[in-house]
């Protein structure tokens, strides 16, 4: 069944950015970034496919570590100490 906006236009489907956030437990900013490493798949301005949510909750979620910006205070190559 289609689902209706507020106004009765018919929603795309998918999910919201804020749906997804809430879903995972992170902000929207995490989801963003998520949908720029391609972890999630983009469908239209604001939402990602349902699809990609669910694959991205148990393949990546659930085995990967997502540690790829987690550490990026050590990525900077000067002495800060020294700062």
């Amino acid at each position: 069944m289609e689902q209706r906006d507020l106004f009765g236009e018919i929603e795309p489907p998918g999910v919201t950015i804020q749906q997804a956030a809430a879903v995972l437990g992170v902000c929207p900013a995490t989801v963003r970034n998520w949908i720029k490493t391609k972890y999630l798949e983009h469908s239209e301005k604001g939402r990602i496919t349902q699809d990609s949510l669910a694959q991205f909750q148990s393949d990546i979620l659930a085995r990967e570590k997502l540690t790829q910006r987690a550490n990026k205070s050590l990525k900077d190559t000067h002495d800060h100490a020294k700062l």
